[in-house]
């Protein structure tokens, strides 16, 4: 690892992130992150597909990102895609 970055070092930044996604930063600039297994599961990676008024489909690769309270409930939702996957009409 470079520099005085250490596996303690990394997991006391890990630690202090309480349960939040972490950034290590090399002269201002990320260099790592390290995403919680639970932020990473509200994070997932799917194909839309659309179906069409003429029977025709659109498949459309889609990020959703979740936020949940701590009921576990979902308190937003975004979704985002390229438009230039998406065929021009």
């Amino acid at each position: 690892m470079p520099g005085n970055l250490t596996l303690e070092n990394l997991k006391a930044a890990v630690a202090a992130g309480e349960g939040m996604p972490v950034v290590i930063l090399n002269r201002n600039e990320p260099t790592f992150y390290c995403v919680p297994a639970a932020v990473y599961e509200a994070m997932l990676e799917r194909i839309e597909i659309v179906g069409s008024g003429r029977g025709g489909e659109l498949r459309l690769p889609i990020t959703g990102v979740f936020h949940f309270d701590d009921a576990g409930k979902i308190t937003l939702w975004r979704d985002y895609w390229d438009t230039s996957m998406a065929p021009s009409h």
